[in-house]
């Protein structure tokens, strides 16, 4: 069982504390893989950061342009495929696994037949979410976001993403696809996959004080967009999907409705991603006269 890693490197480390902070989380998983393909997407020089990661074996930099989400996570997951892996991965800076989380996945893929498996994935939280064990250790999902699981990579060569996305959405799209055709998304309960990427803002309403997770307004804006697109084109091939989606994301807003002090500004990027979905804009965002 051969498993590689891609690590995508979309922003600049800030100083010396957040670059060993990276590397302490890029060790619970990088000495475990059997190669990890790092891309770099920025201008920052990243000599010293590269040399640091360099102790683990079969290590292989790399620097390009960002042309999206989609299009990183598809140019790293090609590139594992085309050297001949069995899985592949994607991570990114800031997301870590907890401890020897990594090594009982791999324990879990030998004990377990996987010819249907498409995606095997650990339980995703921020940093300072709790996380309660469950007696099923597993059990198979609709969908999930890509960063840090595994993939199976002749399935995913098979179906690939959809570039008209850009940025967010294309997994679930992918998840989807591969679930309507048999194949399985297999959810590891007690095996949790942290990001520290998240900071959580703060509204006094009346005599409480409301918090929720900060959402960047492009972000915001991408994830409207593409689900409203990806609504539109499984309506009829899975319902059910579409269906709790809506829902899920209906009380999200409803949540960052009331407790992000932000929320006014953020309402127009959500306005101006309708507009965008009506009139059939789909790539990268761009700045224009809206109103």
């Amino acid at each position: 069982m051969k498993i590689s890693c891609g690590l995508l490197i979309d922003k600049i480390i800030k100083n010396v504390d957040e670059r060993r902070e990276y590397i302490k989380y890029i060790s619970t998983y990088a000495p475990f893989v059997d190669k990890l393909y790092v891309l770099n997407t920025t201008t920052q020089d990243l000599t010293d950061f590269f040399n640091e990661i360099k102790r683990y074996p079969n290590v292989v930099v790399a620097e390009t342009t960002y042309t999206g989400e989609v299009s990183m996570y598809k140019l790293l997951l090609d590139k594992q495929k085309e050297d001949g892996y069995e899985y592949g991965m994607v991570l990114e800076l800031g997301y870590y696994y907890e401890d020897e989380c990594f090594n009982r996945i791999k324990q879990f893929m030998l004990e377990k037949n996987l010819n249907d498996v498409a995606i095997i994935t650990p339980a995703p939280l921020y940093g300072c979410q709790t996380h309660e064990r469950k007696p099923e250790t597993y059990r198979d999902i609709k969908g999930c976001k890509l960063v840090g699981v595994i993939i199976n990579l002749d399935i995913y060569s098979e179906y690939g993403f959809d570039l008209e996305y850009y940025q967010t959405t294309f997994d679930y799209d992918y998840c989807i696809r591969v679930r309507n055709d048999n194949k399985r998304i297999v959810f590891l309960q007690n095996e949790v996959l942290r990001n520290v990427n998240y900071r959580l803002v703060e509204k006094r309403v009346f005599f409480q004080l409301l918090s929720t997770y900060d959402k960047d307004p492009m972000e915001l804006y991408y994830e409207t967009r593409n689900k409203l697109y990806l609504w539109e084109k499984y309506k009829y091939i899975d319902p059910e999907y579409v269906a709790l989606d809506k829902k899920l994301t209906k009380a999200e807003m409803h949540e960052m409705r009331f407790r992000d002090p932000e929320y006014k500004d953020k309402k127009i990027m959500i306005a101006y991603a309708k507009q965008d979905f009506k009139k059939g804009i789909r790539g990268k965002y761009k700045e224009r006269e809206y109103f």
